[in-house]
């Protein structure tokens, strides 16, 4: 049984005090850091995957197409990407 398997689902309330860091002692019976509420609205969470989502899906697309023209090698084949 490892350390983590010791601490797995307890809260920062379980632990004596002298083993919570002081600067994080008068969050000790916190059961949230955020007092409950979210820091974001929920559209702030949609907002940043589908933009990093997108973002890195055109960027990869427009690699691929400058390595196309601009490569060594014109055919673009499945053996290209091994």
């Amino acid at each position: 049984m490892g350390v983590a398997d010791e601490i797995a689902g307890k809260s920062v309330a379980d632990f004596p005090e002298d083993l919570i860091p002081l600067s994080f002692s008068e969050y000790s019976t916190d059961s949230s850091f955020f007092g409950g509420e979210a820091p974001l609205d929920e559209w702030v969470g949609y907002a940043v995957v589908l933009g990093f989502g997108g973002f890195f899906s055109i960027f990869t697309s427009l690699l691929v197409l400058a390595d196309k023209y601009y490569g060594t090698q014109k055919e673009m084949t499945s053996e290209h990407f091994k």
